[in-house]
């Protein structure tokens, strides 16, 4: 409206659209805020054309010439913490290192917002809805409480792929701190639905809690003299270019861990889970470097054959 006036009815033409996107572009609006006003109304023209309001001789977007393709934005593959960050943030909440000058409260609050950063972080890269409806379902204690499985809030529509999270140590540990106790069909973090049940009240929480964390994650990493303001968003991103950078985790992996789809396979392929449980915790302990394991792991990698067999051995007589 404020570009184009009232348009009636179902007339907008390829030129309207046109004039409008000029007319961001003239504004100063960024290529990342012009892609999504046109993505969304994207959505709106391919629901009228469904609907038989408009047809698809008229669809505005294409690569063709006369068609308007929709800009992207610039990338955020820079919105991330390395392993060291985040591990220095894991040591941060094990040991409740926050500065003495803040109050107990706001110490408090920090440190249930730090905590479900990082396990956003660790649980795959899953977004905040996600955690709001983990549940301690079947498969849960059918791994023996080794794994939480979930279909993505953001793709559940278009797709069925159950995501399996390893709970390796870290993960655990702080479960026991900010997690509700096991039970059967529980959800894993209720207090960030805080008991409402209507879904337009539950999605204004889930957008509070982000809010939350990321002011209290910036107070945070300011007071470590970080120069970042990390959100949620930032978990996912770090999950994929942490596990990426560590060398020896298949990216078929982490396309299947963070619930990307990937084109190739089979419909038997849905039914079988392409990497085990303790494959999985392997993974996945590359994310942080706490412990002994990953220094097992890389020295272990570096022996000959003759020198695990070894190794084995002595074990064995041990």
């Amino acid at each position: 409206v404020k570009y184009m006036g009232e348009v009636r009815g179902f007339n907008v033409t390829m030129a309207e659209v046109q004039k409008w996107h000029d007319k961001m572009v003239e504004d100063g609006l960024s290529k990342t805020t012009i892609g999504i006003y046109l993505r969304a109304f994207r959505v709106a023209w391919n629901a009228c054309e469904k609907y038989g309001y408009v047809t698809h001789d008229d669809y505005p977007f294409g690569k063709d010439d006369g068609k308007l393709t929709i800009p992207k934005g610039s990338t955020r593959r820079e919105y991330y913490l390395d392993v060291n960050q985040m591990t220095e943030l894991y040591h941060v909440f094990i040991e409740k290192k926050y500065p003495e000058d803040w109050d107990q409260d706001w110490r408090e609050h920090a440190h249930e917002s730090l905590g479900l950063f990082l396990v956003q972080y660790l649980c795959n890269g899953f977004n905040l809805a996600d955690a709001a409806r983990l549940v301690y379902d079947d498969h849960y204690f059918k791994s023996g409480k080794k794994s939480f499985r979930f279909i993505r809030k953001k793709t559940e529509d278009r797709s069925d792929t159950e995501i399996v999270i390893p709970i390796i140590e870290p993960l655990q540990k702080i479960l026991d701190e900010i997690a509700a106790k096991p039970e059967k069909g529980a959800l894993v973090f209720p207090q960030i639905y805080a008991g409402e049940t209507d879904e337009n009240k539950q999605k204004a929480r889930i957008s509070q809690e982000n809010q939350n964390i990321r002011k209290r994650l910036g107070r945070l990493v300011k007071s470590m003299g970080w120069e970042v303001a990390p959100s949620g968003t930032w978990c996912r991103h770090s999950f994929a270019t942490n596990l990426s950078h560590a060398g020896g985790v298949p990216k078929e992996y982490i396309q299947e861990a963070m619930g990307h789809s990937v084109m190739s396979g089979t419909v038997t392929d849905r039914y079988i889970q392409s990497y085990p449980i303790a494959q999985q915790m392997q993974f996945n302990s590359k994310l942080l470097k706490v412990g002994d394991q990953v220094d097992i792991m890389e020295e272990l990698q570096g022996l000959t054959p003759d020198q695990i067999k070894a190794l084995i051995a002595l074990v064995k007589n041990a």
